[in-house]
């Protein structure tokens, strides 16, 4: 975030945290709605377990007949964003 705004936050942990606050608010208000569906997939458990999670996800989204093997092999871990 910092290089999209072009000054580092002299407040990362503080910013971090409201982030985490908000991200965990919004998504209590989605789950308690009655109005809509959503499924929550995390990346990084993504990454470590896609074939589980594209099941899941296209369970969701009630897609038949789809080519596991080929959307597994399609994942490709090397373009996961620079991390700190």
């Amino acid at each position: 975030m910092e290089e999209m705004i072009g000054k580092k936050d002299e407040q990362r942990e503080k910013t971090k945290e409201a982030f985490l606050r908000l991200n965990f608010s919004v998504k209590n208000q989605i789950i308690k709605r009655d109005d809509i569906c959503c499924c929550f997939v995390n990346y990084n458990k993504f990454l470590l377990n896609p074939k589980e999670n594209i099941k899941r996800i296209t369970n969701f989204l009630k897609i038949p007949n789809i080519n596991l093997d080929k959307m597994v092999n399609i994942v490709d871990k090397k373009l996961y964003r620079k991390r700190r």
